[in-house]
């Protein structure tokens, strides 16, 4: 069997993280709705909506790289596409480290690991990443009163 070149192993990518996304939103909407108050909202909103957000960024991905001629191009041919593997290396560690060592650390940690592979050097936002995970575990705990995981190195 040929190994898979660059636009081939591409568009496995994207065909992967979709149907990744579609299975993920069909599985959001199996949630049961809670019977108890009145809620509009019910915990498979959130899922479906990111699943929703994935779908729509693949697909208009796949239409910009189309529409450059980025998938079939020469150049294309040769390279290997390596960012969309490292993005779903560090949340694939991120669930794994959020298990381990809790939500705070693991989000610091691949917040930081995001901004690196994007090539962002300013050490701002790095110093934003402990603020932003910060307010949003304040948010969840003390607003939606939804307390994320501490780890279980930290139990």
């Amino acid at each position: 069997m040929e190994k898979f070149k660059g636009p081939q192993l591409t568009i496995v990518l994207y065909s992967f993280l979709f149907i990744f996304a579609l299975s993920f939103f069909y599985l959001a909407t199996t949630f049961p709705i809670p019977t108890i108050g009145n809620h509009t909202l019910g915990p498979g909103f959130y899922p479906s909506l990111i699943s929703a957000a994935l779908i729509v960024l693949i697909t208009t991905q796949v239409v910009f790289d189309l529409k450059q001629n980025k998938l079939f191009s020469r150049k294309a041919r040769k390279s290997f596409p390596w960012r969309p593997v490292w993005m779903f290396s560090i949340l694939a560690g991120y669930a794994v480290a959020m298990y381990l060592i809790g939500y705070l650390a693991a989000t610091i940690l691949c917040f930081a690991l995001i901004l690196f592979m994007l090539g962002i050097r300013n050490w701002l936002w790095y110093l934003a990443a402990p603020i932003f995970s910060y307010g949003l575990n304040v948010v969840f705990a003390d607003i939606f009163l939804v307390f994320l995981p501490s780890g279980l190195l930290f139990q």
